[in-house]
């Protein structure tokens, strides 16, 4: 079966993302950009952002409470936020004028794995499954840093009896927007979290207001950088670690599609 004859609709379909987000980038709306393209591509009305709530170190310096403050989640428009900024901008791209309805109402659920609990955004898969119809179809789109986690949850849930389908996509770095405002000698293309805590411990916060000004309002700006500057502060330097982790298999090609 093509992928173009799964059936995708929204009472069976999950298009979602996992990621760190400590702190969100426009390098990070790149992704969520595509969650919107798919949904657009499948007539899908949301999407779904799983974040870790990941918070005990200078590389981990906001909470997700206050990453889901920043991105935005809610009706479109009622707030100067990353998502409905990258929404705007959409809509004012000429090959997207005609899908301004559609873009609006595709909502961008932004789920936090639960506090005082081993749970990590893997196992946040698993009750949107369930609240889904037979015969799921689940579309997972990653930074290319954890392509070794979109394999492993194809490889997981591909075997429960309620999905019928995974399709994935993991795109590389450089692939990501970086706003014209911003000079690339101060700011690599890659708009990493890494990037952007650099430029806080360096009390760069001009460079900081740029990189959000055309996502996030004067007073948004101003309250992420002094969390962020106040988690980096407050937290211990990150453990190092050597452990490198390689796949014991070939991944399948995607998608994988269930016979009927």
């Amino acid at each position: 079966m093509s992928r173009s004859k799964i059936g995708y609709t929204n009472e069976n379909t999950l298009i979602c993302t996992l990621a760190r987000m400590n702190p969100p980038t426009p390098g990070h709306l790149f992704v969520i950009r595509k969650l919107i393209q798919e949904a657009i591509a499948h007539d899908i009305d949301h999407v779904y952002v799983i974040l870790s709530k990941t918070n005990n170190d200078k590389n981990n310096p906001i909470t997700c409470q206050m990453k889901k403050q920043v991105l935005g989640e809610g009706e479109y428009g009622v707030s100067n936020k990353m998502i409905n900024s990258l929404k705007k901008k959409m809509i004012n791209e000429a090959s997207y004028k005609s899908k301004a309805s559609q873009i609006q109402d595709i909502a961008v659920n932004l789920i936090c794995v639960p506090e005082e609990t081993k749970q990590t955004p893997f196992d946040q898969i698993y009750p949107i499954i369930k609240k889904l119809k037979g015969g799921v179809n689940i579309i997972v789109i990653v930074g290319k840093d954890r392509e070794d986690m979109m394999h492993s949850i194809s490889d997981f849930y591909f075997k429960m009896d309620e999905v019928n389908s995974i399709d994935g996509h993991a795109f590389s770095r450089s692939e990501t927007e970086v706003p014209t405002t911003v000079t690339v000698s101060k700011v690599s293309t890659e708009m990493s979290g890494t990037t952007i805590r650099k430029l806080v411990r360096e009390n760069d916060k001009e460079t900081f207001k740029s990189v959000y000004s055309p996502y996030l309002d004067e007073l948004n700006i101003e309250n992420l950088y002094a969390k962020i500057k106040e988690g980096m502060e407050s937290k211990p330097s990150p453990k190092s670690t050597s452990i490198t982790r390689k796949r014991k298999k070939s991944p399948l090609p995607f998608p994988h599609i269930k016979k009927k």
